[in-house]
């Protein structure tokens, strides 16, 4: 019950090629159940791995709602040398041990033409909700683009992602101290307190994560849910705790059973 509608690649400039694919799921709804569906904007983690359609369509059956999905890929290198992790731009030296989200910063262009073609698909399908969410880096991308335009979104929804900079000490995560925690201090103030105006943020996350910090992702939650209260605003913004035991989604090269 999942079909592709239609692939293309993202128009925009100062980011090399994006390509997107838009799915639409069905699957488990009552006879002619035809609500207007629901627009999912899901970003895949760092290596880019497969969008399986059972999980779409996992997702899908639990919402109960037919849903669209929109699929990109993060930009390749720009033919001036930047490297993406979704919006955060940065060089290839910037990106010296996986430093690029500390070093680098958040691409406008790239956020605006996604944005836009979020936009675009919501107003062509009708959607009655848009939700932005993603894993890992893709976790990453969905707070920058409900931080970027959260007009946008009735919910953003980060499972293991992390923000710009970092709270952990050197010794833990190898990030340059003081510089990656002042770079999170600005991302919390200039990105994360735009979350205010999306009316859900969850961030799903567990505490022996080793390649994201569940510290950072609770100050995140922590800065929407101050922001809200400064004004006066209702937002749903929740920390999902993972148990220990059901957080093993990232193997080591050999591979447990």
């Amino acid at each position: 019950m999942i079909q592709e509608l239609w692939k293309e690649e993202l128009a925009g400039s100062g980011f090399g090629a994006s390509s997107l694919r838009v799915y639409d799921s069905t699957s488990g709804l009552a006879p002619g159940q035809s609500e207007r569906p629901f627009l999912v904007v899901w970003l895949h983690g760092m290596h880019q791995g497969p969008t399986h359609e059972a999980d779409l369509a996992k997702m899908q059956r639990r919402l109960w709602r037919r849903v669209i999905y929109l699929v990109p890929t993060s930009p390749a290198p720009s033919e001036d040398g930047l490297h993406f992790s979704w919006g955060c731009a940065f060089t290839k030296a910037q990106n010296r041990q996986d430093m690029g989200y500390v070093n680098g910063t958040l691409h406008q262009p790239f956020l605006a033409a996604l944005t836009a073609k979020v936009n675009e698909v919501a107003d062509y399908f009708d959607a009655e909700r848009v939700i932005a969410m993603g894993y890992s880096m893709g976790g990453f991308g969905a707070l920058q683009l409900g931080s970027f335009a959260p007009e946008a979104y009735d919910a953003v929804i980060s499972v293991a992602g992390y923000g710009m900079g970092t709270t952990e000490s050197t010794e833990r995560c190898g990030a340059p101290q003081p510089k990656a925690r002042q770079v999170f201090e600005w991302f919390l103030e200039h990105a994360v307190a735009q979350l205010v105006d999306v009316p859900i943020v969850l961030c799903i996350h567990a505490p022996n994560d080793t390649m994201s910090s569940f510290n950072d992702v609770s100050e995140i939650i922590s800065k929407v849910e101050m922001t809200a209260r400064w004004h006066g605003k209702w937002t749903a913004a929740k920390l999902v705790e993972v148990p220990d035991e059901l957080a093993n989604s990232d193997y080591p090269k050999r591979r447990k059973k």
